[in-house]
């Protein structure tokens, strides 16, 4: 809300015999006319919740909601439920420095008793007192922020001493560098509306295995703090305090989702989130990268289902692949890439060819159909298979900058970055690909997106290459020449 003032200066005049440092007192009367409805707070949202309001929520309602079929309804009471009684507090907008601590304010206190105490005598004793105490305040200031910065500094040499790769990590910028929305919402439709890629529905019954309340709770519980909410309002924090009152509710909700082979409407909306990806120009769009907020609750939801399917799916990942699998790493990964280096190096003119792969945007352009045609060559056709082509029939995402946030827009390829099932449903995407480009004398190793082709002979290396370019043809992925690249270990 925007106020308008209207500002009418009446009289003015410099008031000489006021002694003051530096600037002359000018005393002005103004008169301000306000032609607008009073400004309304900035509320933040908090993860806590009022218990007294949560237990008087009448479970039976919902309960009877969900057996009349009606999921829609029940996850909307079950939102209202939990925002209602939802702790909030009036944003700040003014806040002190996290150096500024209470030595600070006590003697910015004393420093303005002696101003006021210097203006309402006018005498040269209060004023000399009224500059001693500001040096001293300045002094105090000075010290503190120092000794602030010395501590934050011995902080941050411990943990890069723990945790190298964070100190590595480029700086996020806080807003996107003069990128209009229009700007946002052009790039995110070309590459998230790229083409048509939704698969068609099957209204098939379906032999269901529920979920468990014991499921559900752990489910709740695992979900990681002090993450951002979705559009729902709804944190991680919140679904974890509420568990002992509506673990029974929201496992009917997801069994439900089951049965019927779909998810409610509400859930289909998720906040896309821009961040750097730490080089690039940072007024370019495609430097940035799209990260999620769905609904906490779906997300609990496709969690479950992620569990599940990774039981049915494990044996058709293949042993290259390191990303987003139990037991494995990137460091296991490297370590496996040093040793073929090695190797190779230890023998007389040895030699070793690598090519490095990445994809291009490779989670935003999966072809759907063609990722669950390969998830039921797997699985073969069930329950999840029929939940999951519900899911992807149809989702928005709202592009927020920080700043502004789009209109929804409809994704009909792709999967999100941000929903847990996606890494899964990559690595299933691309399990195909290492029976395409396997051959004598060739190794690979891939984590996720990123890949890498080796061979001691440059004409395997280069087959394999070949076929790893038909590959992604077809299956309408495209390689990522800037950071594709070949390199040679040799020893003279």
């Amino acid at each position: 809300m925007t106020l308008f003032f209207a500002r009418t200066s009446q009289c003015q005049q410099v008031l000489e015999s006021v002694v003051a440092r530096k600037h002359l007192s000018v005393d002005t009367t103004i008169y301000v006319t306000n032609t607008s409805a009073k400004k309304q707070e900035r509320v933040k949202i908090r993860r806590e919740l009022d218990l007294a309001a949560i237990e008087k929520t009448d479970t039976k309602e919902i309960s009877d909601t969900i057996q009349k079929c009606n999921i829609e309804e029940a996850v909307k009471i079950m939102e209202r439920c939990i925002q209602g009684a939802t702790l909030k507090s009036n944003r700040q907008n003014k806040r002190a420095q996290p150096w500024f601590n209470q030595e600070c304010y006590k003697a910015r206190k004393h420093t303005m008793i002696a101003l006021k105490k210097a203006l309402s005598t006018q005498t040269v004793e209060h004023l000399q007192r009224y500059n001693v105490s500001r040096r001293e305040y300045k002094n105090v200031i000075k010290r503190t922020k120092e000794n602030f910065q010395e501590e934050e500094e011995r902080k941050r040499i411990e943990e890069a001493e723990q945790q190298w790769y964070k100190a590595v990590s480029p700086r996020q910028p806080r807003f996107p560098k003069d990128i209009p929305m229009t700007v946002w919402e052009n790039h995110f439709r070309n590459v998230l509306h790229n083409r048509e890629t939704r698969p068609k529905l099957e209204h098939i019954n379906k032999d269901v295995v529920s979920f468990t309340v014991a499921e559900v709770e752990q489910a709740m519980h695992a979900a990681k703090m002090k993450k951002a909410c979705g559009p729902d309002k709804i944190f991680n924090e919140h679904l974890k305090i509420t568990a002992t009152y509506f673990k029974e509710i929201w496992t009917a909700i997801y069994n439900k989702c089951l049965e019927e082979g779909k998810v409610p409407e509400n859930w289909r909306c998720a906040t896309l989130k821009v961040l750097y990806k730490g080089k690039g120009n940072i007024g370019d769009p495609n430097s940035y990268k799209g990260i999620a907020l769905e609904c906490a609750p779906f997300k609990i939801l496709t969690s479950l289902i992620t569990k599940r399917l990774y039981k049915l799916t494990e044996d058709a990942i293949p042993e290259a692949q390191f990303g987003f699998t139990k037991g494995k790493s990137t460091l296991q990964a490297v370590k496996c890439l040093q040793e073929h280096i090695e190797e190779a190096l230890n023998k007389q003119k040895g030699k070793l060819h690598a090519v490095f792969i990445d994809y291009t945007k490779a989670f935003d352009l999966v072809n759907r159909t063609m990722l669950i045609d390969k998830l039921e060559n797997i699985t073969r056709k069930n329950y999840i298979t029929r939940l999951l082509r519900n899911i992807m029939e149809s989702n928005y995402v709202q592009i927020d900058d920080n700043l502004d946030r789009s209109q929804p827009l409809e994704q009909p390829n792709g999967v999100l970055q941000g929903d847990p099932l996606s890494p899964l449903l990559f690595n299933i995407a691309t399990s195909d690909v290492y029976k395409d480009i396997e051959a004598d004398n060739v190794k690979i190793y891939a984590y996720a997106v990123d890949m890498v082709i080796l061979s001691t002979d440059i004409e395997n290396l280069q087959t394999a290459f070949n076929h790893l370019k038909e590959w992604a043809n077809k299956n309408e992925l495209l390689l990522n020449e800037n950071k594709s690249h070949n390199d040679v270990q040799e020893r003279r």
